[in-house]
């Protein structure tokens, strides 16, 4: 018995969060790199746990869903993003 399809949510780009990137996004208000970079170790880390997790639970399926992900691949028009001046 139990779970057999699980999913997990990454963590998003944080450095791009609206608070940081107005207090610490510099002048022109850009995304932290700092944050944006412990986000993708975060993720990393966490991908290759759900990796040995699915090797040793082979009759469950446990996915990762990464917000930026789907970002970059619907694309900012889709998710009706629009630049600000």
């Amino acid at each position: 018995m139990g779970a057999r399809r699980i999913g997990v949510v990454g963590v998003p780009p944080l450095g791009c969060v609206p608070m940081l990137r107005t207090l610490q996004g510099g002048i022109n208000r850009g995304c932290v790199t700092t944050y944006n970079q412990a986000s993708e170790e975060f993720n990393s880390a966490l991908s290759i746990g759900l990796q040995r997790l699915n090797t040793d639970l082979p009759d469950a399926r446990i996915d990762l869903w990464s917000p930026l992900g789907v970002a970059v691949v619907q694309g900012r028009w889709r998710l009706q993003y629009c630049a600000a001046a």
